[in-house]
């Protein structure tokens, strides 16, 4: 994706600097408004019947301090998130845009582009899944083509199990594009491929 077209992960970024400068200025406010008004004289009689003042916390003036810098701090806290998930958002636009077709079809199991050139019936039976158990996971894909296995023809899935052997395995596929693809691994004791094929 060229630079024009980009998403601008800094668009809300000014926004968020301003909301925690006011917080900031929330907080220092608050703070003065309790030092200076913080509390209030209160007359009170004491035990020999005089009226004395008492310095008592002014609840309204606490709770109007406290209040708008809890209230500032959570709003500067809700716009940052927002904007990192406005930049996530974006990276990821960027990334996907940015992505080789070529690499995506190489991905396991996914399917390749049929070719008109193809023959399908002469190729053997195409790969329809693959276990990630499989010898072959992440080396043959799914609408791949087995011809061979050990250098026997295959026409089914009924063919491999008796040409499997312990230990490295010789397999040749043709991908979609008519491309022949060898491949050599090892095959557990159990011999199977852990693959389901068209027949």
């Amino acid at each position: 994706m060229s630079a024009q077209t980009m998403p601008d992960r800094e668009r809300w970024s000014g926004w968020v600097t301003f909301a925690w400068l006011l917080a900031i200025l929330a907080c220092i406010g608050g703070v003065a408004i309790i030092a200076i008004a913080g509390s209030i004289e209160v007359p009170r009689e004491n035990g020999f019947g005089r009226v004395e003042t008492v310095r008592e916390a002014n609840v309204f003036i606490w709770s109007l301090g406290i209040g708008q810098a809890v209230s500032a701090l959570m709003l500067a806290a809700l716009f940052s998130m927002i904007n990192s998930i406005y930049k996530n958002s974006c990276l990821l636009v960027g990334l996907q845009s940015d992505v080789d077709p070529s690499l995506k079809e190489d991905a396991p199991n996914r399917s390749w582009p049929q070719s008109s050139n193809m023959t399908p019936d002469a190729n053997g039976p195409r790969v329809v899944k693959i276990s990630d158990k499989s010898p072959l996971f992440d080396k043959a894909y799914v609408d791949w083509y087995l011809t061979k296995a050990n250098g026997n023809n295959i026409s089914s899935s009924k063919d491999i199990k008796p040409m499997l052997k312990l230990g490295e395995n010789s397999f040749i596929f043709i991908k979609p594009t008519g491309e022949q693809v060898t491949i050599n691994t090892t095959v557990n004791s159990d011999l199977r491929l852990h693959m389901t094929l068209s027949r």
